[in-house]
């Protein structure tokens, strides 16, 4: 009877304790299970803004080959500029698209310049920024005379305009007109001034003075004019007001 009341109290013990043992495995895992998922941080995406690319007038200051195109990370020229031609200066987000480059000449040489992107009749071309102005258009000299350094008669300097010289040029004040002239150290020109009455912006008065500037540098040769029959000759320096 012992034996028996022994072996049941036993029994009974050991299903108290597989019963707490079960009681605990559920308690940790419910305690796993009810820990919070942790939050998967978003990185956000930074666009870049996008780039608007445009054209700004500009005018040729500079007359030889102005115009160069890039070729195995050189520039080297391409095309021949005059002053007063008209380009268009390509922009990105309102500034000139600019870079500094070698630029390598058919002798070999090199050097290196800040160059500013451009538009000549639907072509892209790189031109030094120091050959072409943001401002201005075309004018003709009407007789030889001196620039200023200022809207004033009291800063006249030793340089010099010829007639029937191309230049570019926008009004400064009543009496002066600024020109923006071509310095190997001023990008897109330096200003000087000229008596407003030395100078035209007129189309035909441009066309004419340029007609009469090369038929006076031809007649003045001396090998062409003589080959001229002397009616011709003398008509043409009459034009361009020769005396020869």
């Amino acid at each position: 009877m012992k034996k028996t009341t022994a072996a049941a109290a036993a029994l009974l013990l050991a299903l108290l304790v597989a019963g707490c043992k079960e009681k605990e495995s559920k308690v940790v895992q419910e305690t796993v299970t009810a820990e919070p998922e942790r939050e998967v941080e978003t990185v956000p995406v930074i666009e870049e803004p996008t780039k608007v690319i445009g054209t700004a007038d500009g005018i040729m200051i500079y007359g030889g080959w102005g115009f160069c195109t890039e070729k195995e990370g050189k520039m080297v020229a391409a095309e021949w500029s005059s002053v007063g031609d008209s380009v268009q200066i390509v922009t990105e987000d309102g500034a000139p698209v600019e870079k500094m480059a070698t630029q390598k000449y058919a002798n070999g040489t090199e050097e290196s310049f800040t160059f500013v992107k451009v538009d000549v009749d639907g072509k892209n071309y790189w031109t030094r920024t120091t050959f072409v102005s943001r401002t201005g258009r075309t004018g003709v000299i009407l007789e030889d005379g001196y620039l200023f350094s200022a809207p004033d008669m009291a800063t006249m300097t030793q340089s010099k305009v010829k007639t029937g010289q191309l230049v570019v040029t926008y009004d400064a004040t009543d009496d002066f007109a600024a020109i923006v002239t071509y310095s190997k150290s001023s990008p897109y020109g330096k200003d000087l001034y000229i008596l407003k009455n030395m100078i035209s912006i007129d189309d035909f008065t441009i066309d004419s003075m340029i007609t009469q500037a090369r038929l006076k540098e031809y007649a003045e040769k001396t090998n062409p004019a003589e080959q001229l029959k002397d009616v011709v000759r003398n008509e043409i320096l009459e034009l361009v007001g020769s005396e020869r």
